[in-house]
């Protein structure tokens, strides 16, 4: 079986190290880089081609939108894996929004960790608990607006399946319907929730109970 090819930027010396032992002592994944120095980290990818892209947003000079964007535009586009000490709301949700969908803490378990690896090349979603806390603690939509909005039954499961990772192509399929009716739903739900982002549509399937943490 190929490995999976990974590649590490991070600031700190001893969490390259860290990380570096935490994959090589893996046979499923090849470290291919690990960097400290933007520039260079970025060069790499390009030339690598990483199935994995790890990264601290808390570094000096990490990595910003646009950053995320460009790696996305790649042949073959990596996924995109964020491990960090802290966290914050506003940067959650606006690397989320760039197309990061992975996110763990430099204090989660190896196994968390490695799931979180796996999760990113496969290009699924996932969420330490501590970092879902601060997803649904954020306030994108105030108690007043989730009681007086209505969604209807299809609109709740689309909401529903969206939060958990299904594509609209994938959503259409499973529930038997037209891709051009899931992008209508979505328009509606976004409207109705007055929200823009696929990381609203996380918040708030969380903050309704459409979705919980064991999910």
């Amino acid at each position: 079986m190929q490995k999976l090819k990974i590649i590490h930027y991070d600031n700190e010396f001893l969490s390259r190290a860290g990380f570096k032992y935490l994959v090589t002592e893996n046979g499923n994944f090849r470290l291919v880089g690990s960097f400290e120095n933007k520039e260079e980290f970025l060069s790499a990818v390009n030339k690598q081609i990483p199935n994995v892209v790890v990264f601290d947003f808390t570094s000096q000079n990490s990595l910003t939108s646009k950053d995320i964007e460009k790696l996305a535009n790649l042949s073959k586009k990596p996924g995109f894996l964020v491990i960090a000490n802290d966290f914050n709301k506003e940067s959650i949700c606006e690397y989320m929004d760039c197309g990061v969908e992975c996110f763990v803490t430099k204090g989660c378990s190896k196994d968390e960790i490695l799931l979180a690896i796996n999760a990113a090349a496969k290009g699924e979603k996932f969420f330490c608990n501590k970092v879902l806390n601060y997803i649904i603690e954020s306030s994108f939509i105030t108690k007043d607006d989730c009681d007086s909005t209505k969604l209807t039954n299809r609109e709740i499961e689309i909401l529903k399946l969206t939060a958990e990772g299904f594509s609209n192509k994938e959503i259409a399929d499973k529930l038997f319907l037209s891709l051009h009716t899931v992008y209508t739903h979505r328009k509606n739900i976004m409207k109705k929730l007055n929200i823009k982002s696929n990381s609203e549509f996380i918040k708030y399937a969380y903050d309704s109970g459409l979705v919980s943490t064991q999910d």
